[in-house]
């Protein structure tokens, strides 16, 4: 490749970038959209096989229901959060004072209770301003719902006719049939993907749930519902998905005994489930590189924020594939990829 093709390739795709973070407040609704309807499809398709009397479920009946069932789950997940956020806002200045508390007698244990700065850091360690923050984030991810359900809509409105517009729009049968090979195998990747990730999250909450029980941790339902969230996120996820409830911990019961053993507990679930049960599920399905996940987390996080972190991985799935697929770009497929081997 000569140095201009590979000038002009990296012009493109800063100029491609510059567009994502720059249409932000547009295209993210518009891909949020496009997951939404990317699940309501797979849960009508599977809800389409079910038979009643011998006879499936209607088309349009599956499709209404499926819509109905992501709706629901949605409404719930955002009031336990909200109605949660708003016990834990009243409960704050008990929180705050033991953090005081707590601070200044470590800080005392080391020698340093002298300086005139310790009161300052006492008081910057505010639960209220953490608080709202998490509050802030659910209203900025509720600001895109308007635009998130138009955007929904004309997808639906759109896909049962997508499929003709392509064919037409190639005019060639052998390049439709590629088209289509692609788009199967990134259906049958991503659904993979969806399926073991929400299966082991789910695992992973309920599992940490019944050790928040069992410790006496305050909102523990919420907690749960926060690592089944986080776990979505690479690497990182589980990670700041231990750290909020082993802050609490500290916090709550002022205890470095039940700190290490929430901490050893919960760190074990995750390690158990996300680093032996989820690989031998998921297998080399995926076939990425553990390096490019962990640079495609903080490129999407960079341009899209957490919904970006939560895309990561099935964005660079399908920009894999399509690279795969296209001779002059395999290369860079094979360099994406987990062993070097690419279908």
């Amino acid at each position: 490749m000569s140095l201009t093709k590979v000038a002009s390739f990296l012009v493109s795709l800063l100029v491609i970038f510059y567009i994502l973070v720059l249409g932000k407040s547009l295209l993210l609704p518009l891909v949020i959209a496009a997951v939404l309807w990317y699940v309501i499809i797979a849960i009508s398709s599977y809800l389409g096989k079910i038979k009643i009397a011998d006879k499936k479920i209607p088309n349009f009946l599956s499709l209404t229901l499926a819509f109905f069932f992501i709706g629901l789950v949605l409404w719930v997940f955002g009031s336990i959060l909200e109605f949660n956020i708003g016990k834990m806002i009243v409960r704050a200045p008990e929180y705050q004072e033991k953090v005081q508390a707590l601070l200044a007698s470590i800080l005392t244990w080391v020698g340093v209770s002298e300086l005139p700065s310790v009161s300052n850091i006492i008081n910057a360690v505010s639960f209220s301003r953490l608080l709202s923050i998490m509050t802030d984030l659910l209203r900025n991810l509720t600001g895109y719902a308007g635009m998130t359900l138009i955007y929904l809509v004309l997808i639906f409105l759109e896909y049962k006719i997508f499929n003709k517009k392509i064919e037409l729009f190639l005019n060639n049968n052998e390049k439709y049939n590629k088209f289509c090979e692609v788009v199967k195998k990134i259906d049958t990747d991503i659904k993979t993907y969806i399926s073991i990730k929400t299966g082991m999250s789910l695992l992973t909450a309920v599992l940490s749930y019944i050790v928040l029980i069992v410790l006496g941790l305050d909102f523990p339902l919420f907690w749960a519902m926060l690592i089944f969230i986080l776990n979505y996120i690479p690497t990182i996820g589980s990670i700041i998905a231990v750290i909020f409830p082993l802050i609490l911990s500290l916090v709550q019961f002022a205890s470095v005994g039940t700190f290490l053993l929430l901490l050893g507990l919960l760190v074990s679930v995750q390690v158990l489930v996300g680093n032996i049960l989820e690989p031998k599920l998921m297998g080399k399905s995926l076939n990425l590189s553990p390096l490019v996940i962990i640079l495609s987390l903080g490129l999407w996080g960079s341009v899209w924020g957490v919904v970006g972190m939560f895309l990561s991985i099935p964005i660079m799935v399908i920009i894999n594939i399509i690279l795969a697929k296209i001779p002059r770009t395999q290369g860079l497929a094979i360099m994406f990829s987990a062993n070097g081997k690419i279908k």
